[in-house]
C-alpha cells in the first residue's frame, strides 16, 4: 500500500489526470441515465400507440426503404437542416420520436427541431439497431412488393 502512495506522490500529475478522466466517465453515464429525452423501444412503442407519437426516420432514403417502422415519415438530415419539414409543421405538439441509424446524429436534430418550436422530441436509443434488436417489426419496400405480388396472384 506504500508503494502505491509513493507512486500517486511521485506522479501527481498523471494521477490527477487519471482521477480527472474517471470523473468524466462517471459524469457521462450519469449524464445519459438521467436524460428523459432518450428512450428505448418499449417506451417508443407506447407513445406511437398511446399517444400518436410520429417516428421521424432520418436516415437515407436507402436505408428507410430496406426497413423502417410503421407510419414512420423519412426526412432527411440535410432537409431537416434546410428546415425542410415537409408535413411536420402541423404537428408541432404530437411527439416525434428521432431514428437515426444508431443514435448518433439524433441530438443535433433534436436541438433543430426545439430550435423550430417542436414541443415533444424524443431520441429513440441506439436508433434503428435499437427496434431490430428488440425483435420488433419493420416495413421494407422489398415486403411490400413481394406482399403485393403475393396478393396479385392470388386473384
Amino acid at each position: 500500500m506504500n508503494q502505491f502512495f509513493e507512486f500517486i506522490i511521485e506522479n501527481y500529475l498523471l494521477s490527477a489526470l487519471w482521477v480527472f478522466i474517471l470523473i468524466l466517465i462517471i459524469f457521462s453515464i450519469l449524464k445519459e441515465k438521467m436524460r428523459k429525452d432518450l428512450i428505448e423501444s418499449p417506451k417508443a412503442v407506447e407513445l406511437i400507440n398511446k399517444e400518436e407519437a410520429i417516428p421521424l426516420d432520418v436516415r437515407t432514403k436507402e436505408e428507410f426503404e430496406r426497413g423502417h417502422i410503421t407510419g414512420s415519415l423519412n426526412i432527411s438530415i440535410a432537409d431537416l437542416k434546410q428546415k425542410l419539414f415537409k408535413g411536420l409543421e402541423k404537428d408541432k405538439k404530437r411527439p416525434i420520436i428521432i431514428i437515426s441509424a444508431n443514435g448518433m446524429s439524433s441530438t443535433e436534430i433534436q436541438k433543430l427541431l426545439i430550435a423550430n418550436n417542436f414541443e415533444n422530441t424524443f431520441i429513440l436509443k441506439d436508433g434503428i439497431n435499437s427496434w431490430k434488436n428488440s425483435n420488433l417489426p419493420l416495413i421494407s419496400k422489398e415486403k411490400n412488393k413481394q406482399k403485393n405480388k403475393n396478393t396479385k396472384n392470388k386473384n
